[in-house]
Parts: C-alpha cells; structure tokens; sequence
C-alpha cells in the first residue's frame, strides 16, 4: 500500500527554517483542507498494521498544467517561498519502479519525493526566470510585492529527498524542464513576446498586458487582494498578519530578499539520532514522543 501525501502537511517552512526532513512537525498551513486530509489518511495507513507500507509525501511537480496557472492562488505563495520541485515524469518514473521493483528495505517508512539540488528554486526566482525568456527583465513592471502573502503557505528544501533517488535513481529532469514546458505552453507567443520586448515601447507594452492579467488574479477570487478590498480580516491575518502590516511591505525593487540559501538549521526531533534504526529502542521512541508533545503543546 502506497499513499501519496503532500509537502503541504509541513505547511510553512519560510526561510531560515526553509530545510527540512521527515521527522519534522506536521503542521499544515491554517484552512489547508487538503493538507489536513492527508495528515489523517497517512496516520491511518502508518497505523492500520500492516506490514507493506509506504508513504511518499510529494513536492510541487512541474507539468504543462502548472506551466499555464494564473489563478488567485498564485499569490498566497510568498516571495523568498522555496520548493525542491519535481517533474511530472520523474514522478511517474519513481511510481513506476516501486510497483515493479521495491527492495524490502522501503516499506514500512515516509519519504519526501523531491528533484534534488537541481530542481531548488525560490518563487521570486522562479517568476524572474519566467519573465527573463520573455524579455522581461524587471519584475515591479510586472507585478506588485504586497501582491503576494507573507505567510501561511508551503514549501521547503530536502534534506532526505536523496533516499528515494539512491533506492530507484528516478531523477532525469533540473529546473530547465519546467521553462521548456513554460515556453512549449506559450508558443508563438514566446517568439512574439521576444521580437517586441527587444525595445523600450515593446517591453512596457507586453509588460503592461502580463500586469493586467495578474492584477486581474490578485483581486479575483481567491486574491490576495480581493481580501484586502472586501475586508477579509480572518484571510487579511492569515497571509499578512495585519492590514497595517501588508501597508508597511516595499516596493518589488526594494523589498529585502533573504540570500542565505545554503544555511541549514536542523528541527531536533528529540532522540539520538546517530543511533543506526536497528538499535532504536522503546526507550528512544518514547523520548522523542514526549519531546514532540511538549513542542506541540507549549504556550
């Protein structure tokens, strides 16, 4: 039995805590029925007894449907968000070898399904690269910083994504996928948007039309902004902390972003963990129980 979970169920891992594993707190992003729903089905199944198990939590995977994505949603991501991204295809690759072929050693444990090094990228990144084979170049023609949630959301850097890759080495694809499939998606488009942006007038006319389309996302349904303009406070909260708060965020061109990427701060999970598994003992587990509840329940 094979259940595929989510990222989601770690809900917000902003930077510096941007690097996790399993093992860290389940804490899904407030009103994230989706992730909550996978929270309970996956403890079931690690419950239920029995002895083929596995459950693989999935990142956010590139596809050609990602690729066209211009909903309000777009914007409860958060700039300095990170995500280890994968494709659709390794995805489908991996599924594939644990159906044929899973050595005994996989089953009974949670993995994070993840690209690798290669498939690392911020959200401010990926939108910037997204413009770049546009010709666009300046992100704030484009797009507004308040637009987009400070918090509340998902997404992290693996440290233990490397496990499902040395047990069925299902890794093809890097970042590139995910632009070739954004440029396949655009077609003519692409070339067009090129041959006008390649000039002052070109650049702010394509610009101005890819403005229009967002802003139209970020005050429709599910809009950051369409919060903030019907008065939303439980959303305003959420994603903001406050409308004071949201006033207070820079312009694009001046917002501070974070740059530390490669510093990983470790979550403790409360035991030894230099213990090999075969030695864990009831006295280990019960140690690292105890340690999670009183994270979970301190004030």
């Amino acid at each position: 039995m094979i259940f595929v979970g989510t990222v989601a169920e770690a809900g917000d891992r902003m930077p510096p805590i941007h690097w996790g594993r399993v093992g860290d707190p389940i804490k899904p992003s407030i009103n994230d029925h989706y992730a909550f729903s996978k929270v309970a089905a996956e403890r079931l199944l690690i419950e239920s007894g029995l002895k083929y198990w596995a459950v693989l939590r999935q990142t956010g995977m590139f596809s050609s449907r990602m690729a066209g994505v211009e909903s309000g949603i777009i914007f409860h991501n958060c700039l300095d968000n990170v995500l280890e991204y994968v494709s659709d295809e390794d995805t489908a690759v991996l599924m594939r070898r644990i159906c044929t072929a899973a050595p005994e050693e996989f089953w009974g444990h949670v993995y994070n399904i993840g690209g690798g090094s290669g498939c690392r990228m911020s959200f401010f990144a990926l939108l910037k690269e997204m413009l770049r084979r546009i010709g666009i170049h300046d992100l704030s023609s484009v797009f507004d910083a308040n637009w987009f949630a400070l918090r509340n959301f998902h997404g992290q850097y693996y440290l233990d994504s490397d496990k499902l890759e040395n047990l069925f080495h299902f890794r093809r694809h890097d970042m590139n996928y995910f632009f070739e499939l954004y440029e396949k998606k655009l077609g003519f488009t692409k070339t067009l948007a090129r041959m006008i942006s390649g000039t002052g007038w070109g650049r702010k006319w394509i610009a101005s039309i890819l403005r229009k389309r967002f802003q139209k996302a970020a005050y429709g349904e599910f809009g950051t902004m369409h919060y903030l303009e019907t008065d939303q406070l439980d959303y305003i909260e959420l994603l903001f902390i406050s409308r004071e708060n949201w006033a207070r965020i820079p312009a694009l061109e001046e917002f501070d972003h974070f740059s530390d990427w490669d510093r990983v701060i470790h979550i403790d999970h409360g035991y030894d963990e230099s213990k090999p598994e075969w030695e864990l003992a009831l006295a280990d587990l019960q140690q690292a129980a105890a340690f999670a509840a009183a994270i979970a329940f301190r004030k």
